[in-house]
């Protein structure tokens, strides 16, 4: 079991549950992260309940992304999130030890580095949210009074 760190648990507890969807650039078609450059784009699905996440592409092809990883002398280094291309990242949400409430990632998702891990869905789970709060209803949430 992994568990994401806190500060990628608590931006995935953030978000309200529903279904929001995200365009996000491509380079090779694979998510970049840290880019500023414009590039081709694909859309992610992020499906949230109080329990899990879901992240998928909406074209149905795998998932894979870069983090774009600045450096002081030389050009930036960019480091892939998984091994290899995963159909979806899903989490879930189980009792920590302290009785808590820990963030996972469910098995199948052969993660290359952790921190890379924890800043993708602290990226995804930030623009997720900011949609959210800008009044874009995620699909599936009901209506307040």
């Amino acid at each position: 079991m992994i568990a994401l760190d806190a500060r990628a648990a608590n931006a995935v507890a953030d978000l309200h549950p529903g279904i929001v969807r995200l365009s996000v650039p491509l380079k090779d078609d694979v998510i970049q992260v840290g880019t500023a450059d414009r590039q081709t784009t694909a859309t992610l699905e992020l499906t949230k309940t109080p329990s899990a996440m879901v992240v998928r592409r909406t074209d149905g092809r795998a998932l894979q992304a870069e983090i774009l990883h600045e450096r002081e002398n030389g050009p930036p280094r960019r480091m892939r999130v998984f091994t290899e291309p995963v159909p979806s990242l899903r989490l879930r949400c189980v009792p920590g030890p302290d009785g808590s409430r820990c963030w996972t990632v469910c098995p199948g998702g052969p993660i290359r580095s952790q921190p890379d891990l924890n800043q993708l869905v602290i990226t995804i789970a930030a623009f997720g949210l900011a949609k959210q709060r800008r009044g874009h209803r995620p699909s599936g949430a009901a209506a307040s009074a």
